[in-house]
Protein backbone atom coordinates (compact mmCIF):
# COMPACT_ATOMS: atom_id res chain seq x y z
CA UNK A 1 0.00 0.00 0.00
CA UNK A 2 1.19 3.45 -0.85
CA UNK A 3 2.07 5.64 1.87
CA UNK A 4 -0.08 9.22 2.08
CA UNK A 5 1.86 12.27 2.54
CA UNK A 6 0.76 14.10 5.73
CA UNK A 7 -0.41 16.94 2.99
CA UNK A 8 -2.50 14.84 1.01
CA UNK A 9 -4.34 13.85 4.48
CA UNK A 10 -4.50 17.53 5.65
CA UNK A 11 -6.33 18.63 2.10
CA UNK A 12 -8.64 15.86 2.79
CA UNK A 13 -9.46 17.34 5.44
CA UNK A 14 -9.85 20.81 4.70
CA UNK A 15 -12.10 19.87 2.00
CA UNK A 16 -14.35 18.58 4.48
CA UNK A 17 -14.10 22.06 6.61
CA UNK A 18 -14.54 23.99 3.04
CA UNK A 19 -17.75 22.07 2.06
CA UNK A 20 -19.67 21.86 5.35
CA UNK A 21 -22.80 20.25 5.85
CA UNK A 22 -24.25 21.02 2.34
CA UNK A 23 -22.00 18.79 0.53
CA UNK A 24 -21.58 21.62 -2.47
CA UNK A 25 -17.90 22.89 -2.48
CA UNK A 26 -17.99 27.10 -1.30
CA UNK A 27 -15.19 29.03 -3.58
CA UNK A 28 -12.87 28.39 -1.06
CA UNK A 29 -13.24 24.41 -1.29
CA UNK A 30 -12.86 24.97 -5.29
CA UNK A 31 -9.63 26.60 -4.61
CA UNK A 32 -8.46 23.92 -2.03
CA UNK A 33 -9.19 21.37 -5.09
CA UNK A 34 -6.40 22.86 -7.07
CA UNK A 35 -4.15 20.26 -6.05
CA UNK A 36 -2.86 16.96 -7.85
CA UNK A 37 -1.09 13.96 -6.39
CA UNK A 38 2.36 13.09 -7.71
CA UNK A 39 4.08 9.46 -6.93
CA UNK A 40 7.52 10.22 -5.93
CA UNK A 41 9.97 7.56 -6.24
CA UNK A 42 9.62 6.07 -2.68
CA UNK A 43 6.21 5.34 -3.73
CA UNK A 44 4.50 8.12 -1.82
CA UNK A 45 1.53 9.99 -3.14
CA UNK A 46 2.46 13.50 -2.24
CA UNK A 47 -0.21 16.01 -2.94
CA UNK A 48 0.95 19.23 -4.47
CA UNK A 49 -0.62 22.49 -6.39
CA UNK A 50 -1.60 21.95 -10.20
CA UNK A 51 0.02 24.47 -10.59
CA UNK A 52 3.90 24.87 -9.47
CA UNK A 53 4.75 28.24 -9.06
CA UNK A 54 7.53 27.76 -6.57
CA UNK A 55 10.81 25.00 -6.03
CA UNK A 56 13.30 24.03 -4.37
CA UNK A 57 15.46 21.35 -5.74
CA UNK A 58 18.71 19.83 -3.69
CA UNK A 59 19.81 17.32 -6.03
CA UNK A 60 22.27 18.80 -7.99
CA UNK A 61 21.68 17.65 -11.36
CA UNK A 62 18.05 18.66 -10.78
CA UNK A 63 18.31 22.10 -11.19
CA UNK A 64 19.17 21.83 -15.27
CA UNK A 65 16.41 18.75 -15.47
CA UNK A 66 13.90 20.57 -14.50
CA UNK A 67 14.99 23.72 -17.12
CA UNK A 68 15.07 21.07 -19.96
CA UNK A 69 11.91 19.24 -19.07
CA UNK A 70 10.38 22.83 -18.18
CA UNK A 71 11.60 25.05 -20.56
CA UNK A 72 12.24 27.57 -17.78
CA UNK A 73 14.19 28.20 -14.62
CA UNK A 74 11.60 30.63 -13.20
CA UNK A 75 10.27 28.39 -11.08
CA UNK A 76 13.35 27.20 -8.71
CA UNK A 77 13.68 29.62 -5.60
CA UNK A 78 16.54 28.12 -3.59
CA UNK A 79 19.22 25.08 -5.32
CA UNK A 80 22.30 23.69 -4.37
CA UNK A 81 25.70 25.34 -4.31
CA UNK A 82 27.11 22.77 -6.64
CA UNK A 83 24.43 23.69 -9.04
CA UNK A 84 24.76 27.06 -8.92
CA UNK A 85 28.53 26.48 -9.39
CA UNK A 86 27.75 24.15 -12.68
CA UNK A 87 25.62 26.61 -13.87
CA UNK A 88 28.39 29.26 -14.21
CA UNK A 89 30.41 27.08 -16.32
CA UNK A 90 27.86 26.04 -18.20
CA UNK A 91 25.73 26.83 -21.29
CA UNK A 92 22.32 26.63 -18.76
CA UNK A 93 24.09 30.23 -17.86
CA UNK A 94 23.00 31.37 -21.39
CA UNK A 95 19.56 29.55 -21.77
CA UNK A 96 18.07 29.85 -18.31
CA UNK A 97 20.04 33.76 -17.15
CA UNK A 98 17.29 34.06 -14.66
CA UNK A 99 18.94 31.73 -12.06
CA UNK A 100 21.66 34.15 -11.59
CA UNK A 101 19.25 35.68 -8.92
CA UNK A 102 18.66 32.25 -7.00
CA UNK A 103 19.91 31.39 -4.09
CA UNK A 104 22.29 28.61 -2.95
CA UNK A 105 22.78 29.06 0.98
CA UNK A 106 20.37 27.54 1.99
CA UNK A 107 21.31 23.56 0.99
CA UNK A 108 24.71 22.95 2.43
CA UNK A 109 27.42 21.06 0.02
CA UNK A 110 25.94 17.49 2.02
CA UNK A 111 22.21 18.24 1.00
CA UNK A 112 21.03 19.53 4.52
CA UNK A 113 18.25 22.02 4.42
CA UNK A 114 18.22 25.52 6.14
CA UNK A 115 14.68 24.76 7.14
CA UNK A 116 13.70 27.48 8.81
CA UNK A 117 14.82 30.12 5.82
CA UNK A 118 13.27 27.78 3.21
CA UNK A 119 10.02 27.54 5.18
CA UNK A 120 9.89 31.27 4.77
CA UNK A 121 10.13 31.22 1.10
CA UNK A 122 6.49 28.84 1.20
CA UNK A 123 7.71 27.08 -1.76
CA UNK A 124 4.77 24.81 -3.44
CA UNK A 125 7.25 21.79 -2.97
CA UNK A 126 10.73 21.03 -2.01
CA UNK A 127 12.08 18.06 -3.67
CA UNK A 128 14.77 15.94 -2.08
CA UNK A 129 16.88 12.61 -2.44
CA UNK A 130 15.17 9.77 -0.97
CA UNK A 131 18.18 9.54 1.56
CA UNK A 132 17.25 12.98 2.98
CA UNK A 133 14.90 11.22 5.51
CA UNK A 134 15.32 13.96 8.56
CA UNK A 135 14.50 16.79 6.25
CA UNK A 136 11.77 15.02 4.72
CA UNK A 137 9.92 14.85 7.73
CA UNK A 138 10.80 18.39 9.08
CA UNK A 139 9.21 19.87 6.28
CA UNK A 140 6.22 17.72 6.22
CA UNK A 141 5.45 18.51 9.76
CA UNK A 142 5.57 22.61 8.37
CA UNK A 143 2.90 21.29 5.53
CA UNK A 144 6.06 22.07 3.01
CA UNK A 145 5.28 19.13 0.14
CA UNK A 146 8.08 17.21 -0.53
CA UNK A 147 8.60 14.96 -3.80
CA UNK A 148 11.93 12.52 -3.73
CA UNK A 149 14.20 11.11 -6.39
CA UNK A 150 16.84 8.60 -6.37
CA UNK A 151 20.02 9.64 -5.16
CA UNK A 152 21.72 9.78 -8.29
CA UNK A 153 25.63 9.45 -7.44
CA UNK A 154 24.95 5.49 -7.53
CA UNK A 155 21.76 4.91 -9.51
CA UNK A 156 21.25 3.09 -12.86
CA UNK A 157 19.90 4.58 -16.26
CA UNK A 158 16.28 3.34 -15.50
CA UNK A 159 16.33 4.98 -11.63
CA UNK A 160 16.96 8.38 -14.17
CA UNK A 161 14.72 8.01 -16.42
CA UNK A 162 12.18 7.31 -13.39
CA UNK A 163 13.11 10.30 -11.85
CA UNK A 164 12.56 12.18 -15.33
CA UNK A 165 9.11 11.24 -15.14
CA UNK A 166 7.96 12.14 -11.48
CA UNK A 167 9.62 15.60 -12.55
CA UNK A 168 7.46 16.18 -15.74
CA UNK A 169 4.51 14.45 -13.60
CA UNK A 170 5.19 17.54 -10.98
CA UNK A 171 5.64 20.27 -13.48
CA UNK A 172 2.46 18.93 -15.91
CA UNK A 173 5.10 18.41 -18.69
CA UNK A 174 4.56 14.55 -18.81
CA UNK A 175 5.03 14.62 -22.40
CA UNK A 176 8.10 16.81 -22.71
CA UNK A 177 9.36 14.09 -20.13
CA UNK A 178 8.27 11.23 -22.16
CA UNK A 179 10.45 12.80 -24.97
CA UNK A 180 13.48 13.11 -23.47
CA UNK A 181 13.11 9.19 -21.63
CA UNK A 182 12.48 8.39 -25.42
CA UNK A 183 15.62 9.39 -26.96
CA UNK A 184 17.55 8.50 -23.65
CA UNK A 185 15.90 4.69 -24.57
CA UNK A 186 16.95 4.67 -28.56
CA UNK A 187 20.30 5.65 -27.35
CA UNK A 188 20.79 3.04 -25.12
CA UNK A 189 19.58 0.45 -27.59
CA UNK A 190 21.64 1.44 -30.30
CA UNK A 191 24.84 1.21 -27.83
CA UNK A 192 23.27 -2.05 -26.94
CA UNK A 193 22.70 -3.75 -29.95
CA UNK A 194 26.48 -2.72 -31.07
CA UNK A 195 28.21 -4.05 -27.78
CA UNK A 196 28.16 -7.99 -29.41
CA UNK A 197 30.87 -6.40 -32.14
CA UNK A 198 33.60 -5.47 -29.71
CA UNK A 199 35.34 -7.96 -28.42
CA UNK A 200 36.58 -8.73 -24.78
CA UNK A 201 40.48 -8.11 -25.42
CA UNK A 202 39.43 -4.65 -27.75
CA UNK A 203 38.01 -3.03 -25.00
CA UNK A 204 39.88 -0.41 -23.54
CA UNK A 205 40.93 0.18 -19.71
CA UNK A 206 39.11 3.39 -18.18
CA UNK A 207 39.53 5.39 -14.83
CA UNK A 208 36.85 7.81 -14.52
CA UNK A 209 38.05 10.63 -12.06
CA UNK A 210 36.11 12.85 -9.99
CA UNK A 211 38.85 15.25 -8.69
CA UNK A 212 42.58 15.54 -7.38
CA UNK A 213 41.86 13.40 -4.50
CA UNK A 214 41.69 10.55 -6.75
CA UNK A 215 37.96 9.63 -5.93
CA UNK A 216 37.47 6.96 -8.54
CA UNK A 217 34.07 6.00 -10.65
CA UNK A 218 33.66 2.34 -8.52
CA UNK A 219 31.27 -0.75 -8.58
CA UNK A 220 28.39 1.18 -7.65
CA UNK A 221 28.79 4.54 -10.16
CA UNK A 222 26.02 5.55 -12.82
CA UNK A 223 29.72 6.40 -14.66
CA UNK A 224 30.70 2.54 -14.69
CA UNK A 225 27.32 2.06 -16.55
CA UNK A 226 28.38 4.48 -19.03
CA UNK A 227 31.77 2.92 -19.69
CA UNK A 228 30.97 0.03 -19.77
CA UNK A 229 27.61 0.17 -22.54
CA UNK A 230 30.50 2.17 -24.71
CA UNK A 231 32.65 -1.10 -24.58
CA UNK A 232 34.84 0.00 -21.86
CA UNK A 233 36.30 -1.71 -18.95
CA UNK A 234 36.37 0.09 -15.59
CA UNK A 235 39.01 -0.12 -13.86
CA UNK A 236 37.95 0.72 -10.85
CA UNK A 237 34.67 -1.68 -10.89
CA UNK A 238 35.76 -3.90 -7.84
CA UNK A 239 36.39 -0.92 -5.66
CA UNK A 240 33.16 -0.05 -3.28
CA UNK A 241 30.98 2.60 -3.32
CA UNK A 242 30.24 5.39 -6.16
CA UNK A 243 32.79 7.90 -6.19
CA UNK A 244 35.73 6.44 -4.24
CA UNK A 245 39.47 7.52 -3.35
CA UNK A 246 41.67 5.04 -3.99
CA UNK A 247 45.68 5.67 -4.47
CA UNK A 248 48.40 6.50 -7.31
CA UNK A 249 49.78 2.99 -6.36
CA UNK A 250 46.53 1.31 -7.29
CA UNK A 251 46.18 3.54 -10.50
CA UNK A 252 49.51 2.88 -11.91
CA UNK A 253 49.11 -0.94 -11.24
CA UNK A 254 45.30 -0.76 -13.05
CA UNK A 255 47.62 0.87 -15.97
CA UNK A 256 44.00 2.53 -17.62
CA UNK A 257 44.47 3.31 -21.19
CA UNK A 258 41.56 6.07 -21.10
CA UNK A 259 41.07 8.40 -18.21
CA UNK A 260 38.14 10.93 -17.79
CA UNK A 261 38.71 13.84 -15.66
CA UNK A 262 35.35 14.97 -14.67
CA UNK A 263 33.83 18.18 -14.55
CA UNK A 264 33.54 18.41 -10.89
CA UNK A 265 37.38 19.62 -10.37
CA UNK A 266 38.76 21.97 -12.55
CA UNK A 267 41.57 19.69 -13.26
CA UNK A 268 42.54 19.13 -16.99
CA UNK A 269 44.43 17.13 -18.99
CA UNK A 270 47.41 19.36 -19.35
CA UNK A 271 48.01 18.40 -15.45
CA UNK A 272 47.99 14.41 -15.67
CA UNK A 273 50.05 15.28 -18.88
CA UNK A 274 52.97 17.66 -17.11
CA UNK A 275 52.42 15.90 -13.54
CA UNK A 276 51.37 19.39 -11.78
CA UNK A 277 49.53 17.65 -9.30
CA UNK A 278 51.49 17.43 -5.66
CA UNK A 279 52.36 13.80 -4.78
CA UNK A 280 51.26 12.06 -7.65
CA UNK A 281 53.21 10.65 -10.60
CA UNK A 282 51.44 10.04 -13.76
CA UNK A 283 54.42 9.71 -15.86
CA UNK A 284 54.53 5.77 -16.26
CA UNK A 285 50.63 5.47 -16.73
CA UNK A 286 49.95 4.50 -20.57
CA UNK A 287 46.57 6.45 -20.90
CA UNK A 288 49.01 10.18 -19.78
CA UNK A 289 52.09 8.54 -22.47
CA UNK A 290 49.72 8.31 -25.05
CA UNK A 291 48.03 11.64 -24.46
CA UNK A 292 44.52 9.88 -24.19
CA UNK A 293 43.10 12.00 -20.89
CA UNK A 294 39.93 13.69 -21.98
CA UNK A 295 38.22 16.04 -19.78
CA UNK A 296 34.26 15.61 -19.59
CA UNK A 297 31.49 18.27 -21.30
CA UNK A 298 29.44 20.14 -19.86
CA UNK A 299 26.43 21.09 -21.07
CA UNK A 300 23.33 22.50 -19.92
CA UNK A 301 24.74 20.42 -16.60
CA UNK A 302 28.38 18.52 -16.26
CA UNK A 303 27.69 15.06 -18.24
CA UNK A 304 29.96 13.40 -15.53
CA UNK A 305 26.28 12.82 -13.20
CA UNK A 306 22.65 11.69 -14.66
CA UNK A 307 21.26 14.49 -16.36
CA UNK A 308 19.02 15.31 -19.15
CA UNK A 309 22.06 15.15 -21.79
CA UNK A 310 23.37 11.60 -20.82
CA UNK A 311 22.77 10.36 -24.42
CA UNK A 312 24.95 12.51 -25.62
CA UNK A 313 27.70 11.58 -22.78
CA UNK A 314 27.13 8.13 -24.35
CA UNK A 315 27.55 9.10 -27.66
CA UNK A 316 30.79 11.23 -26.84
CA UNK A 317 32.00 7.95 -24.89
CA UNK A 318 31.58 5.51 -27.35
CA UNK A 319 33.82 7.71 -29.87
CA UNK A 320 36.68 8.05 -27.36
CA UNK A 321 36.72 4.49 -27.16
CA UNK A 322 35.43 3.02 -30.44
CA UNK A 323 35.87 5.28 -32.88
CA UNK A 324 35.49 2.51 -35.59
CA UNK A 325 32.56 1.08 -33.81
CA UNK A 326 30.83 4.03 -33.05
CA UNK A 327 31.24 6.22 -36.73
CA UNK A 328 28.28 6.18 -37.82
CA UNK A 329 27.06 9.07 -36.62
CA UNK A 330 28.83 12.79 -36.17
CA UNK A 331 28.22 13.99 -32.84
CA UNK A 332 28.24 17.45 -33.31
CA UNK A 333 25.35 17.32 -35.31
CA UNK A 334 23.49 14.74 -32.69
CA UNK A 335 24.18 17.98 -30.44
CA UNK A 336 22.95 20.70 -31.99
CA UNK A 337 19.93 18.27 -33.13
CA UNK A 338 19.43 17.87 -29.28
CA UNK A 339 19.91 21.88 -28.21
CA UNK A 340 16.85 22.39 -31.09
CA UNK A 341 14.88 19.57 -30.17
CA UNK A 342 14.83 20.12 -26.66
CA UNK A 343 15.95 23.58 -25.60
CA UNK A 344 14.49 25.59 -28.76
CA UNK A 345 18.07 26.61 -29.12
CA UNK A 346 20.43 26.73 -32.24
CA UNK A 347 23.89 26.14 -31.05
CA UNK A 348 27.33 28.69 -32.74
CA UNK A 349 30.35 27.14 -33.04
CA UNK A 350 32.03 28.57 -29.91
CA UNK A 351 29.05 27.24 -27.89
CA UNK A 352 30.22 23.83 -29.45
CA UNK A 353 33.72 24.67 -28.23
CA UNK A 354 32.63 25.50 -25.22
CA UNK A 355 30.48 22.48 -24.20
CA UNK A 356 33.68 20.64 -25.50
CA UNK A 357 36.12 22.39 -23.16
CA UNK A 358 37.85 23.63 -26.03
Amino acid sequence: MKKISIVALLMGFLLIALTGCTGQPSADAEKAVAFKTVVDIMDREVAVPKEIKSIVVSPIPYTSMIYAIDGTAEKLVAIHPSAKNAWSKSMLETLAPELADVPDQYIAQNFALNIEEIAKMNPDVVILWSNQEDDIIKLEQMNIPVVTLTNGGNSDINEMRNNIRIIGSLLGKEVQAEQLIQYNLNVEEYFRNKLDMIQDDDKPKVLYLRDKELKASAGDSFNRQMIELTGGINVASDVKGAWTEVSMEQIITWDPEIIYLSHFDNFMPEDLYNNKIPGQDWSQVTAVKNQRVYKTPIGIYRWDAPNAETPLFLKWMGQVQHPNIYNDYVLEDDIRDFYKKFFGHSLSNQEINQIFNR
